[in-house]
């Protein structure tokens, strides 16, 4: 079943703020390109019916859904089934990257987080960059919708909230998301096309997983429940995600596009999800050696800027010789309970190691003084000669003075 939005305050019925005869168009425009024809009066008895179901809504209630049946008259030549199909292989590599899997868990650092979001306003501000410059492209002008998918202003706020006033200055795109930018701008500025690809595999996944994402993330880094911090994942110009996909796929559909291209739009896609993993991975590298108490400010949190490649923590205070990173890294190593547990264990092994060396060494001294006594008892009389003492004359108080004594 599809959901269609009606307004009451007017006759022309929205979808996710979407004029719904741009949304009629896009799938007329699918149907004609297979061949199959609509006469102007079924056309028009087709819009006359979503009018009359505007003016009988209710003024008080302004915006409602009525329930249709959903158009099951996909085709696998479409471009939205040959990417669905051609991705799919990309995509679940994608969910099962480390950094995904524990994303989905709740177990996302805020360091990540922002990192995170500072590879996705690079990101987002290439693409978008490149989508204003050729949004009259005939293969990506149906495509155009900045007011309902652009993301580099909420991705700004979100950045803002994070870092402070002065984001801008402290942040500075990582290597792999340079990467992935400069495909974007490589791409934009020889095969426009190929935006399709790259627009596709970020907006259509914002819309669906990143839904998903947005609330594990408020609630596992305790935001605040006004959306700070989560931007990046509110569309406010879209009131149904499921009715805009739907829309922006036939709209894909409805591309003039050759079989060749298709497939090398196909081929792009996959490319995205590559240099989308390559970000995941950048930040996996980060999180092993992030601990808790950087996400909580114990410690200096990298900043986004330098090449990770040149230092495991911080590549920026080690290009420039500063130690204070190796020392910070020592100290967020032996914060670790695990550590600290090695730590103590590797001491009472090292101390025991030295108690037995000293009983060891304390009973070598007790044998050898031992050994010296015994030797002084047996062998010092036999080499020592004994001193010659004058006899001591004894007196005896009965025996007479001598005759030469003093008194006579």
């Amino acid at each position: 079943m599809r959901l269609i939005s009606t307004a009451a305050s007017d006759r022309s019925c929205q979808i996710s703020n979407i004029p719904v005869h741009y949304y009629w168009q896009g799938l007329l425009e699918q149907w004609v390109s297979r061949g199959q024809r609509w006469t102007d009066w079924g056309c028009a008895a087709m819009l006359s019916d979503v009018m009359e179901a505007s003016e009988g809504a209710d003024e008080a209630e302004g915006l409602h859904y009525k329930e249709m049946e959903e158009e099951n008259d996909v085709s696998p030549t479409d471009l939205s089934e040959l990417l669905k199909e051609g991705t799919k292989e990309s995509h679940d590599r994608a969910e099962n990257t480390q950094f995904v899997k524990d994303f989905l868990k709740g177990r996302i650092k805020k360091e990540l987080f922002k990192l995170a979001t500072v590879a996705l306003y690079f990101t987002y501000s290439a693409l978008e960059e490149e989508m204003d410059h050729n949004k009259d492209h005939p293969a990506f002008a149906p495509l155009y919708f900045p007011l309902e998918l652009h993301r580099k202003k909420e991705l700004a706020k979100d950045l803002k909230f994070f870092y402070g006033e002065d984001w801008k200055e402290k942040i500075q795109c990582s290597e792999a998301a340079k990467c992935y930018v400069d495909r974007i701008h490589q791409v934009g500025q020889n095969e426009p096309e190929l935006l399709v690809a790259h627009a596709y595999t970020r907006y259509m996944g914002d819309l669906s997983g990143g839904q998903v994402l947005k609330k594990v993330a408020q609630r596992a880094l305790k935001l605040p429940s006004s959306g700070e911090g989560i931007q990046f994942y509110v569309f406010e110009n879209i009131s149904n995600a499921q009715q805009f996909k739907q829309f922006y796929r036939a709209r894909m559909n409805a591309l003039d596009l050759d079989k060749k291209t298709k497939e090398k739009i196909v081929e792009e896609a996959n490319a995205a999800f590559k240099f989308n993993m390559q970000v995941f991975d950048e930040l996996d590298k980060i999180g092993a050696l992030l601990t808790e108490e950087a996400q909580d400010g114990g410690l200096p949190v990298h900043d986004g800027k330098g090449d990770l490649h040149k230092c495991p923590y911080y590549a920026t205070k080690l290009g420039k010789g500063d130690a204070s990173c190796l020392y910070h890294i020592a100290m967020a190593v032996l914060k670790q309970p695990t550590m600290q547990f090695i730590l103590a264990a590797c001491i009472a092994m090292a101390a025991g190691v030295a108690a037995w060396f000293f009983l060891d060494w304390m009973q070598a001294v007790v044998k050898l003084t031992g050994a010296l006594l015994q030797a002084d008892s047996k062998i010092l009389p036999a080499h020592w000669p004994k001193q010659n003492k004058p006899p001591v004359q004894q007196c005896s108080i009965s025996q007479p003075f001598p005759s030469h004594s003093i008194l006579t």
